[in-house]
Formats: structure tokens, sequence, C-alpha cells
């Protein structure tokens, strides 16, 4: 998902697994952020990257929407059912949408799990730019859909299948002990994720 017109900088990737179920690689913000646009001197509007006026955009409405079209295109019905929602870091630009995702689709949609390893305010004491919403808000956010998904902590070298998708974590912000982190950025956890072709019984074809 694009996030140009409204001017925020999170990503958000959508991938359909082989069952029909998704797998969400964070979430993007939901705000409209006019903190570094620039800002139209004749008329005082503020200007996305393309030079068009910034838009107000609903970003669980999107997601929402992007995996309907998905699934309508391969003629999948059904509830929306999210396998995996693997995220980064808890800095709004990523996980802003997650959250307001869960709160607006409470009945509409299965989340199972969400992986991450978001580090504690111990951990990042005196970092710069810290983020806020930490695990609590994570599981919070999870139990308001269907599901009864679970907040799973990952740490480096683990490999794990969510459906036809093999996920490996390469790096938490474990790894940087006994180092202090400095800036929160540095808290980010790095997915790699291989799509394998399988039977649907677990053999990769």
């Amino acid at each position: 998902l694009s996030f140009e017109e409204s001017y925020i900088f999170g990503n958000s990737y959508v991938t359909m697994l082989e069952d029909g179920s998704f797998l969400l690689y964070y979430g993007g913000g939901n705000v409209f952020n006019t903190s570094s646009a620039q800002q139209d001197e004749a008329t005082g509007q503020y200007l996305n990257y393309f030079g068009k006026p910034l838009q107000k955009t609903d970003e669980p409405a999107r997601l929402y929407s992007l995996m309907r079209d998905l699934m309508h295109l391969v003629g999948k019905t059904g509830p929306i059912v999210i396998s995996a929602w693997l995220m980064s870091h808890d800095h709004w630009d990523h996980i802003q949408c997650f959250n307001d995702f869960c709160k607006k689709y409470t009945t509409n949609v299965t989340v199972e799990n969400a992986y991450a390893n978001f580090a504690s305010t111990l951990e990042t004491f005196n970092a710069n730019n810290p983020g806020g919403w930490r695990t609590s808000g994570l599981t919070n956010a999870l139990s308001l859909v269907n599901g009864n998904g679970k907040y799973i902590k990952v740490h480096s070298g683990q490999v794990f299948w969510v459906r036809n998708a093999e996920i490996e974590v390469l790096y938490t912000h474990e790894d940087q002990f006994p180092g202090v982190i400095g800036y929160f950025n540095d808290t980010s956890t790095v997915f790699r994720i291989k799509y394998h072709v399988t039977d649907g019984k677990g053999n990769i074809t």
C-alpha cells in the first residue's frame, strides 16, 4: 500500500497465501500528517510528494478493501483471515493502522497471531525518538478481533512456518546487547520470508 497521498511514512505489505489467508508485514500509520509536507504559499494547502493537496485517508479501510479485492480476484469468499501480522518496531507509522484496523473490524476479520519483538521501556531508556505503544498495546488490539490472536515474541535465528510462508528472524534489538540502544529505529526486527508452492499437505512442490 502506498502512503504518498497523506504523507505517511510507514510501510504496508500484503501477501495472499495459498489457502486464501493473508500475511501482513507492518501496517503503516493512520493520521493526516503535515509535519514534513510542503505548504503551498498561495493557497496554504499542504502538498504531497506529487505536488497535489494532501488527502486524509482511512488506512484500515484501504487495507480491508485491498484484501477483499484480492480474494475476489481468485474467487475466494467468506471472512478475511490474517494468519500472521509481522511488525518491526512500535513507531506509530508502522503500527497505528494495525491498532485502528483491529478496532474497526472486530467481527469482520480473524487475526491469528502477531509476530514482533518490541523493546521494553528499560531497554530503550534515553533512546532517541522512542515509540510508546509497547507490547500491551499490541495485545489489547489483538483481543478486539476474532481468532484469540497471540503476540509471539521472536528471536534471532528462529525459523517458523505460516501456511506456505517460511519466515526467518534475522535480527532483533537483543542482538545489540550489551550495547546501548541509542536510536529507537535500531529496535527493529528483521524478517526474511520465502514463499513456497506446496501440495496443501505441507510438502513443497
